[in-house]
């Protein structure tokens, strides 16, 4: 079974990947993940702090395991072969 298949949780996903989908669809570069029980605190090569729900059916699961997202963020200076990866979703 590949990565789609599965019902993963985002820890999981942000672990293997090294992404995360912000609400507004930005793609950012994870620096570090600290897991707090059911919350996951996430911080990208921007500086931006993020803590989000370990689910396995919220927004930001499905965007990453479908690959989609908006735009990168400019800040964490994601390169283009990373980016061929994700899938612009409008």
């Amino acid at each position: 079974m590949s990565i789609l298949e599965k019902k993963r949780s985002v820890s999981s996903l942000v672990n293997e990947l090294g992404f995360f989908v912000s609400r507004s669809g930005r793609l950012h570069k994870v620096s570090s993940i600290v897991e707090h029980g059911d919350y996951v605190k996430l911080l990208m090569k921007c500086g931006q702090c993020i803590i989000v729900r370990d689910s396995r059916q919220s927004r930001a699961t499905r965007w990453l395991k479908n690959k989609w997202m908006r735009k990168p963020c400019r800040s964490c200076k994601i390169k283009s072969g990373d980016l061929s990866r994700f899938m612009i979703k409008y």
